[in-house]
């Protein structure tokens, strides 16, 4: 079955963005054993033991250059920003695949530079003049598959568009959200129905999202600043999603859909009457780290990169403290990659975003610096769990 995991909300236009695996008692104990006489030094130590073991398991992958990573199935996608009007795309397929540079420029001097992937092919979207053209291309060559020309809409850059399997779709800002499907290089985009009944409800339309759920229901989820729907794309019948947050970062499998928002975490499954405050579940948990670090695994997201990622029933997310899983079935809590605080004596703080999975594993970058704040680059880990 094809998935999206992740999603960011693509910034169409200055105005949209504007609204827009045991715990680790299990591997050191949750005591504080007066082991040297001072139980905040034996905390700071069992922390450091826990940040190392962990990072037994994280692999480089890429250097600092790498920029707006996404993955879907074999494949680990980036943009190298050098250039500063047009990026660059690089896919790598795992395992043991070379990296391939796109023929497909990602932006323009009038564009942000933006792209989605799914597990086969990708799309990106720029501005000529009037129009608004739509590039579809390979990720395994990174050529050319399909490319569409269209009025751009009066109030973004390009309507919004997403790719699921070896399908493309545009939602149209200008036409009652009008909902176009094509396969690439076999048809052209055809309507399959509109969204204009649910318009006033989702406010402004930021974007959209598809994914399958288990029994196979293909749905397009629109995102709105007022509201979220889900939308079957065999019968567009929309549902409400009872969502109690606007969602602008998330994750989207078969089982559901969980967003995060700050210190707040949010998984609604598939036709759910309501959402489940993971967030809360958290802090009812039985686990702690220690009594130094007893929040550690508590939400914290807000780096300005991706914070969530999913896998199954696992949510991975930005803790306090690092990366933790969290399954939403068994509702265990798993600490993944730990914060580097420096007191290892090294000085430099590391600190994970960018959360991203598929098939070849965890990807994150660590964000680098040397005085304490977050840091603005880094290299990219690959974590195999």
């Amino acid at each position: 079955m094809p998935r999206t995991p992740v999603f960011l909300t693509a910034p169409r236009s200055s105005v949209l963005a504007t609204l827009l695996l045991s715990s680790a008692c299990g591997l050191f104990g949750d005591d504080d054993d007066d082991e040297t006489g001072d139980p905040t030094q034996n905390n700071l130590d069992q922390y450091e033991q826990l940040r190392l073991a962990l990072e037994q398991k994280r692999e480089q992958v890429l250097p600092p250059v790498a920029d707006d990573l996404a993955a879907a199935g074999p494949y680990l996608a980036w943009l190298d920003r050098t250039n500063a009007i047009t990026a660059v795309l690089h896919t790598v397929h795992y395992p043991g695949g070379d990296d391939v540079v796109s023929e497909v420029p990602i932006g323009n001097a009038e564009t942000e530079p933006f792209y989605v992937i799914s597990e086969t092919i990708g799309m990106t979207a720029h501005v000529e003049g009037p129009n608004s053209i739509y590039t579809v291309f390979r990720l395994d060559t990174g050529s050319m598959l399909d490319q569409i020309t269209r009025t751009k809409p009066q109030a973004a850059d390009y309507d919004a568009y997403g790719v699921f399997g070896d399908q493309a779709y545009i939602v149209a800002d200008d036409e009652q959200l009008e909902v176009y499907e094509w396969t690439p290089g076999t048809d052209t985009p055809t309507s399959i129905g509109s969204l204009g009944a649910i318009a006033a409800d989702l406010g402004v339309f930021i974007g959209f999202v598809v994914a399958e759920d288990m029994a196979g229901t293909r749905r397009l989820v629109a995102i709105g600043n007022a509201a979220t729907y889900s939308v079957d794309l065999a019968t567009m019948i929309p549902t409400r999603l009872p969502l109690p947050v606007q969602v602008f970062e998330g994750a989207i499998n078969e089982h559901g859909i969980a967003v995060i928002d700050g210190t707040d975490l949010w998984w609604l499954e598939w036709d759910a009457a309501e959402a489940r405050a993971i967030h809360d579940e958290l802090a009812a948990s039985p686990y702690v780290l220690n009594s130094t670090f007893a929040m550690a695994h508590l939400v914290s997201s807000g780096t300005a990169s991706q914070d969530l990622a999913i896998d199954g029933t696992v949510l991975y997310y930005r803790s306090t403290t690092g990366v933790y899983g969290y399954d939403v079935a068994s509702h265990a809590v798993t600490p993944v990659l730990l914060d580097n605080r420096t007191y290892d004596g090294s000085g430099v703080f590391v600190t994970y975003t960018s959360l991203n999975y598929s098939d070849a594993g965890l990807f994150v970058v660590g964000l680098e610096s040397t005085n304490g704040a977050t840091g603005v680059d880094g290299p990219v880990y690959r974590i195999q769990l």
